[in-house]
């Protein structure tokens, strides 16, 4: 795959340079991109289709100057706010008085948690200089970061031999520093849904504050459970959990920058806001980290949901299901292949005792296929999305090739054509 060369200089060009050029340059760029819409890329991209990627392009151009900082001068983004929050929270059985707001991402939302935890961990206890913050093994690294921004720490506990959260290690991990504790539904290595009314029985015996980190099962679990699936209890309707994040860029479908964190008492929300008048211009407020938020990308998430419906949202999960039903099948089919935990939502995670699956993904690579790993233990990984059904035929034909020249050294697999 070639990787387009970077320009001779790199200088601001001292005229401007042509439409044409402009785009031609940019499709070269793009040229030595996973092959995504092929559905040959095992994450990344959440892809909903053709009508919902010109819907949400459209609404982007139209609001892509306005600045959701500003809801006086734009209050046409509040109301779409607003709105991507009233039709989010029901999903995840938000009580009365439940409230939530939109974020750039996964991250920041997981900073904002973060945030809250420290500001309730200080009110209670004022002396204790690092709140600690109890997560799993799989808990994703914004945590972390998060944690090296305001000072906290992060304490990994292990997982169980279903790839869960141990909620005993949980419990034995409980010290005075400890102020909060973390649930992924699902986590990304694995696809496995931490025990969250475990936890939530444990924060509440510890008065602790309870996040789940449901960035990339938010906006799918509902809808997969809707599907007659079976989903681990894992929202706002647990009792213990107090604080939930989700990405609306992944199966929202939405463009990137969209996520929410939401909050089972509204007042919660008071713990992110950020408030100053001591300078010229006096009262400056947000409710998130950032300043200004770009217009175009929340128009196109309302945009989507809008278009999408319940109807849209349950068809999309339907065939995300069926596809992982199929790739099952058919690592059955191959052999020698075992699933890493019970993953019910769209992660798909295996081993392969016996061979390298690393020496897997480096030929799947050669055949045109994106794929993703886990380290610990050694396997690879899939997030999938409705654009895989038209690719698993061929990734399981490819994947048996791959496995049979890995059980014949002595052959090479030949690079396709596609």
């Amino acid at each position: 795959m070639m990787v387009p060369q970077a320009p001779s200089e790199s200088a601001l060009p001292r005229t401007g340079t042509c439409e044409t050029e402009v785009f031609r340059r940019l499709q070269d760029l793009q040229s030595s991109d996973a092959d995504w819409r092929a559905g040959r890329s095992a994450l990344h991209v959440y892809w909903a289709g053709e009508d919902v990627q010109r819907i949400s392009a459209q609404a982007y151009t139209m609001f892509q100057q306005s600045n959701a900082l500003a809801p006086r001068a734009f209050p046409g983004l509040q109301q779409m706010e607003q709105e991507i929050i009233a039709m989010s929270l029901p999903l995840w059985q938000a009580p009365v008085g439940a409230g939530a707001a939109v974020t750039s991402g996964g991250t920041e939302s997981i900073i904002l948690a973060m945030q809250a935890i420290r500001h309730r961990a200080r009110e209670q206890r004022p002396a204790l200089a690092r709140p600690v913050v109890l997560a799993g093994r799989s808990a994703h690294p914004a945590w972390e970061k998060a944690a090296g921004l305001l000072g906290m720490h992060i304490h990994r506990v292990p997982l169980g031999s279903d790839f869960c959260m141990d909620p005993g290690a949980v419990a034995g991990a409980v010290t005075g520093d400890v102020a909060g504790i973390v649930g992924s539904a699902p986590s990304l290595p694995f696809g496995t849904v931490d025990p969250i009314p475990a936890l939530g029985a444990l924060a509440q015996k510890y008065d602790l504050w309870l996040h789940v980190d449901a960035c990339l099962g938010g906006y799918l679990a509902p809808f997969v459970r809707a599907q007659g699936h079976a989903v681990p209890e894992y929202d706002l309707s647990v009792p213990g959990v107090r604080s939930l994040s989700a990405d609306l860029h992944k199966y929202g479908y939405a463009p990137k920058g969209n996520a929410l964190i939401a909050y089972r008492d509204a007042e919660d929300l008071a713990r992110n806001r950020f408030y100053f008048d001591n300078w010229p211009k006096g009262g400056y407020e947000t409710r998130t980290l950032a300043g200004t938020r770009s217009g175009g990308a929340l128009a196109a998430a309302w945009a989507v949901m809008t278009n999408l419906g319940e109807k849209g949202y349950k068809e999309r999960a339907g065939q995300i299901m069926q596809t992982r039903a199929r790739i099952e099948a058919g690592l059955r089919d191959i052999g020698g292949f075992e699933l890493m935990g019970k993953q019910p939502l769209g992660v798909l995670s295996f081993m392969s005792p016996g061979r390298d699956a690393f020496i897997s993904e480096d030929r799947l690579g050669r055949l045109g296929w994106y794929t993703s790993r886990t380290a610990h233990p050694v396997g690879l990984q899939m997030t999938l999305t409705p654009i895989h059904a038209r690719s698993t035929d061929r990734f399981l034909e490819d994947l048996e090739r791959v496995v049979h020249a890995q059980a014949d050294s002595s052959k090479e697999v030949a690079i396709s054509t596609y």
